[in-house]
């Protein structure tokens, strides 16, 4: 069924232009991944078995009383729409339009609740380098926040908001929730960290763990393959022959060195045309789309498989509305 989505995705694209979809794509999705991420916040809410420090997301099966599973769900669909919601709602704000106005900012708020309580770490380094992009070729951001920051209504706002976080903190139930929630984000940031520094202590991430064990299985594959097996070496060991979930390890070891390439030209042209989409600022919607290439790219190295659905979606959309034409049309312009 999900092929038929895709391949339904790819038709449907190619029956809208640019310009029909210019004005509205980024505001359809600042209202569905809004409504997507307050039905889950409603879901978790209501849902009395859900725990503070709990992965918050959806189970569509298992919903009987006897079921193991009925509270579980992946909290990594529902982290992919809030950075897109997130995304919109930035590029929104400033809209002409009061209405819409007001629901970016809405969104904005909504969409960082639903990450923290999914508790993503790619979601975060996929918006923390979308911010360093934007911010970079955008240096007018940077200057008006110094400019806020510095001036009499940001510094009274700001000590107003550091006084009720303060206050919200440490003296009522809010503050022991927030806190329990920045104590699981920095626990899981240092299990990553003694993972990555080969600390032999029991305080890892596990998830992480198992990647890792893949990449290793993979090297190891590497080493085999030069040594009499080159032909792996070449072409691969075949489709899904082993499951590493990391994208760009799992292409060398599923298509070889061949495969590998191609994948890698791929990210490395979305790569291109994403930063001169943020550096020109051509519409709403390049722009969007560009910034949400970051959440692409870390799950490429972090969580998956390089044939995914997720990442033909975004291929697509990519292709469809931020491709050569664009990237053509840029460089003239830069050239000329």
């Amino acid at each position: 069924i999900y092929d038929v989505f895709i391949i339904s995705f790819f038709f449907l694209l190619l029956t809208v232009s640019f310009d029909d979809v210019l004005d509205s794509f980024v505001i359809v999705t600042l209202f569905v991944a809004s409504i997507g991420s307050v039905l889950m916040l409603i879901y978790v809410f209501k849902n009395p078995d859900f725990v503070l420090g709990q992965r918050a997301a959806v189970s569509f099966t298992g919903l009987a009383k006897d079921s193991d599973y009925r509270n579980m769900g992946n909290p990594h669909i529902y982290s992919k729409v809030a950075v897109a919601g997130f995304w919109a709602g930035i590029l929104l704000r400033k809209d002409k339009n009061l209405l819409i106005r007001f629901l970016a900012h809405t969104s904005i708020v909504i969409t960082l609740v639903t990450l923290i309580l999914n508790q993503v770490m790619a979601s975060y380094l996929a918006i923390g380098l979308g911010c360093i992009f934007y911010s970079y070729y955008d240096r007018s951001i940077l200057i008006g926040i110094k400019n806020w920051l510095f001036g009499w209504k940001g510094l009274t706002l700001l000590s107003f908001f550091v006084a009720m976080i303060v206050y919200f903190y440490f003296y009522t139930e809010l503050g022991r929730v927030l806190g329990s929630y920045t104590d699981i984000i920095f626990y899981r940031v240092e299990k990553i960290g003694n993972l990555l520094l080969g600390s032999s202590t029991k305080n890892i991430d596990q998830s992480a763990v198992g990647r890792v064990d893949g990449i290793g299985a993979v090297m190891n594959g590497l080493i085999e393959s030069v040594d009499g097996h080159f032909w792996y070496f070449i072409f691969g060991h075949g489709y899904e022959s082993f499951y590493v979930d990391s994208p760009f390890f799992q292409t060398f070891h599923d298509l070889g060195i061949i495969g590998f390439l191609l994948y890698f030209m791929v990210l490395k042209s979305f790569w291109k045309g994403a930063v001169q989409a943020i550096k020109y600022k051509e519409s709403t919607l390049t722009i969007f789309i560009s910034l949400y290439f970051f959440m692409t790219l870390v799950y490429a190295f972090t969580q998956g498989q390089p044939y995914g659905y997720y990442a033909w979606y975004y291929y697509a959309l990519y292709a469809r509305f931020l491709g050569t034409n664009t990237l053509l049309k840029h460089e003239t312009i830069h050239l000329n």
